[in-house]
């Protein structure tokens, strides 16, 4: 588990809420899905 906190990017680690933390770490795991 902590492999992965230490992967993670600074902007997803430091996003302002839970649910926007959500949001940057699907985007880290699945890349951005837009079209």
């Amino acid at each position: 588990m902590v492999k992965i906190w230490i992967g993670l990017n600074e902007e997803t680690v430091a996003a302002e809420s839970v649910h926007k933390f959500k949001v940057k770490l699907d985007k880290c795991r699945y890349g951005d899905r837009s079209l």
